[in-house]
């Protein structure tokens, strides 16, 4: 994760705290070119469904801050916080939790 990003995640976290079993997530960029080197615009690009966890409610499941997840792809309330795309999701929207970038497990 860089440091922008770990930044980014601290910001918000001071900002906002969610309630119950819900987690606050930064959604991950979407690929802006495919593979083959072909421009992707913002309207053909797929809605990312992996995020990074900012801040979990206090009977949300432990996850700590940073940690890659996918989540359903019609769950949760997105709005902007301090310029910055966030998302609410319910615990029950989890699915997975990835590896962090770069690290090999």
């Amino acid at each position: 994760m860089d440091l922008t990003l770990r930044s980014n995640l601290t910001t918000i976290a001071n900002l906002a705290r969610p309630l119950g079993k819900r987690l606050l997530l930064i959604k991950e960029d979407a690929p802006e070119m495919s593979e083959g080197g072909i421009v992707i615009p913002d309207e053909a690009r797929e809605k990312p469904l992996v995020a990074y966890v900012v801040a979990g409610g206090e009977d949300a499941i432990h996850l700590d801050r940073g940690s890659r997840v996918v989540f359903a792809s019609f769950a949760g309330t997105e709005f902007t916080i301090d310029g910055h795309e966030v998302i609410v999701v319910d615990e029950d929207d989890i699915m997975l939790v990835l590896p962090s970038l770069g690290e090999t497990k």
